[in-house]
């Protein structure tokens, strides 16, 4: 006997061989590129600013606190915890230490990923129509 061919739900993600949870493959790759070149190149510029202005004293304008706020935010969370962690510095020493910035990018990945989904099902969804 076999199984009964799938029906497609209203409001939710187009029918695929991967999990629903799982972002595809152009969209992962994609994001997680991007947000590691972007995270990476914000705190280059946050921590530029701080040394141009290391000597002089004086207080960070409002532009270099919001870059750097910005590059805490997508820095978060695995690589700060991986900054602040002497183990973890240990086990990611040199270029290894890539790998918690690439892991973090993949992560918020899967949250934007998920995101999307739901506030796909809750505004796209469309409402069964009542039948006389």
């Amino acid at each position: 006997m076999s199984p009964p061919p799938a029906v497609p739900l209203r409001g939710v993600m187009a029918n695929t061989n991967r999990p629903a949870w799982r972002p595809p493959r152009k969209f992962l790759l994609r994001y997680v590129a991007v947000h590691a070149s972007v995270s990476a190149w914000l705190f280059m510029v946050a921590f530029t600013r701080g040394m141009d202005r290391f000597d002089s004293g004086m207080a960070p304008t409002f532009g270099e606190r919001a870059v750097e706020f910005l590059s805490d935010l997508l820095l978060s969370p695995v690589f700060k915890l991986t900054t602040k962690s002497r183990l973890l510095r240990e086990l990611f020493p040199g270029l290894l230490g890539y790998l918690p910035l690439l892991a973090n990018s993949a992560l918020w990945a899967f949250l934007t990923w998920w995101l999307f989904a739901i506030l796909t099902r809750h505004f796209f969804a469309t409402e069964p129509s009542a039948k006389p």
